[in-house]
């Protein structure tokens, strides 16, 4: 009787783990389904990017690479640009300048874009990115944002095909005053640097909270984001560019790409620099000009230097 009543018992014990397993197993897969349902993307993105080897191509030694985000259709913000980077007479040691366009539109990424209009004119890289070519997708986490899948693609194709020692993110609406940079260059630290015009987390500012985002709130267990430096023109350091465009896992191409580019590297020991702390700087003239008039492309002069009233040279830096 001892027996039976010590097998019926073990037995039941048995039982109850099964359950208990089969509850638990339940449990795990259906957090994994509500978890991939904010990750799974509408285009396919590796789990490891193959394109980014280093070593997988020769490089060509330059001093700045300067990129540019752009839509198909605004080759009149492109021409001024070009006109005056053109001007400066760079050579291809010193300066490159790449225009980053999109191919793709749709809710996902499903139509091409007829990219056979664009003025492709010399003295400029133009790269054509499988990215939505305008827009960037509010609560939407599965990173088909334009500009900052073209900011992730011109890090790729610079950790490619370029070893720089800085890289610019320019605008198209805006002017880089190159040739103080080069003056400035001297100054800054070699590597690890993210130096721009910063936005604090601790400013209220609409596009750091994520409460009107809930899509995005869950993919990144966040109320807000991060600090960041805004994206009208910032600068890498080569070795922070290249860092980002050999990622083996592609980071979340979702929201803003000034506060996206600040997510991925504010968990990492990288000097932030504000621009206006660079030595005399306060004392000169502003090291980019963002929302450029037409009649201001004019008024730079030889040496680089575009003198606007002091009411808006001061949003500027």
């Amino acid at each position: 009787m001892s027996l039976e009543h010590s097998s019926i018992k073990k037995l039941g014990i048995c039982m109850l783990t099964i359950a208990a397993c089969s509850i638990l197993a339940d449990y795990i897969i259906l957090n994994i389904h509500k978890a991939q349902r904010f990750r799974e993307p509408f285009v396919y993105v590796p789990d490891r990017n193959t394109r980014c080897s280093k070593d997988a191509w020769p490089r060509k030694e330059v001093d700045v690479v300067i990129f540019v985000p752009t839509p198909i259709q605004w080759g009149d913000r492109r021409r001024p640009v070009l006109k005056q980077f053109v001007r400066e007479q760079w050579t291809d040691r010193q300066a490159i300048l790449i225009f980053v366009l999109g191919t793709k539109t749709g809710e996902r990424l499903e139509y091409d874009l007829d990219t056979s209009a664009v003025e492709q004119l010399p003295g400029a890289e133009y790269l054509f990115t499988e990215c939505r070519d305008f827009g960037d997708e509010f609560n939407n986490p599965n990173g088909t944002s334009s500009t900052t899948c073209k900011v992730y693609e011109a890090c790729v194709h610079i950790a490619q095909h370029y070893k720089t020692k800085y890289v610019w993110r320019g605008a198209d609406d805006a002017y880089v005053n190159l040739r103080l940079f080069f003056r400035l260059m001297p100054t800054l630290p070699p590597e690890r640097l993210y130096m721009g015009i910063s936005r604090q987390a601790q400013t209220f500012t609409q596009d750091l909270l994520l409460e009107r985002q809930p899509r995005l709130r869950e993919l990144f267990s966040l109320y807000q984001f991060g600090g960041y430096m805004a994206g009208a023109s910032y600068v890498l350091s080569g070795d922070v560019a290249e860092f980002i465009g050999t990622l083996e896992i592609p980071p979340h191409l979702t929201w803003c790409e000034d506060v996206m580019v600040a997510m991925w590297l504010n968990p990492f020991r990288i000097t932030k620099l504000e621009m206006t702390d660079l030595p005399g700087y306060s004392n000169g003239p502003p090291l980019f000009v963002h929302y450029m008039k037409r009649e201001w492309w004019y008024a730079i002069e030889q040496d680089g230097s575009l003198y606007i009233p002091y009411e808006i040279q001061k949003h500027y830096a």
